[in-house]
């Protein structure tokens, strides 16, 4: 019956897994130390078998009874679950300094329309709760959530919230779409952060990326060898050297040091 209850509820009987002499597996003796069985038992779930490290009997320990004491050594860490909860949706109040007055004037049509009606103090108070809400959601809506790079756009977030719904559907179709929406999504960030860097003027309209990249971390890489580019021919690796970017940078970095010269002069 115990082994079928521990299959039923997953558990384990610890008090099997450890080699140990037989003056440390029995739990009670027969009176007149005629007999010895082993009667206790400690069961733990299966999922923390690991974190039972040693079982046995204390025959030695003084106690008011025929069984010996059992004792077991745990050694185990708990994880901590992080229970994600849902942001509650925040009411756009900037618009209440502009709207005040509408505000005020539908709340009061509202509150006036039940302020006659019957009930206890649970009704009332929900009747009003749902005609400030009804209200506040009508002339002032939510607060929309803002994206902190400036290059996002709505589509982009929308497409991102899309992604992650699909990211949990663990099926073929699930990841073929999760896949499809992830391409799409960086393809349209590159672009729209390319354009946003060449309207901010950080780089110029023929794309010289490498080369802004030189100038900007060139001190960083001086102790180090010449930027080295890898190139894949006819299943063979090749390294080739590229030093032609020393050359391509040389005219911009002396542009930026006259530049700074004149501003510390000023």
């Amino acid at each position: 019956m115990l082994i079928d209850f521990c299959e039923r509820n997953g558990l384990i009987v610890t008090n099997t897994w450890f080699k140990k002499p037989k003056r440390r597996i029995y739990t009670w003796k027969a009176p007149g130390d005629w007999r010895r069985h082993q009667l206790d038992y400690i069961l733990v779930k299966h999922r923390f078998r690991n974190s039972v490290k040693d079982v046995k009997n204390l025959p030695g320990a003084d106690i008011d009874s025929d069984h010996n004491l059992l004792v077991a050594k745990f050694r185990t860490r708990l994880k901590k679950i992080i229970r994600f909860q849902k942001c509650r949706p925040r009411w756009d109040l900037e618009k209440l300094y502009a709207q005040r007055q509408s505000v005020q004037e539908t709340l009061e049509e509202k509150l006036g329309a039940i302020e006659g009606e019957s009930g206890n103090a649970e009704v009332q108070w929900n009747n009003i709760k749902e005609c400030m809400l009804d209200t506040i959601s009508d002339l002032l809506g939510k607060f929309e959530k803002i994206a902190r790079k400036p290059w996002v756009t709505q589509e982009m977030m929308s497409k991102m919230e899309e992604g992650r719904k699909w990211k949990n559907v663990n099926n073929e179709e699930g990841r073929r779409k999760y896949r499809r929406l992830r391409n799409e999504l960086k393809r349209a960030t590159d672009w729209a952060k390319k354009e946003c860097l060449e309207q901010s003027g950080f780089i110029s309209q023929q794309g010289e990326w490498i080369l802004l990249f030189f100038i900007m971390f060139r001190p960083a890489l001086e102790p180090r060898q010449p930027p080295v580019h890898w190139v894949w021919r006819a299943g063979s690796l090749r390294v080739v050297a590229v030093t032609v970017f020393r050359k391509a940078i040389e005219p911009e970095e002396k542009e930026c040091e006259k530049s700074l010269e004149v501003v510390s002069a000023q």
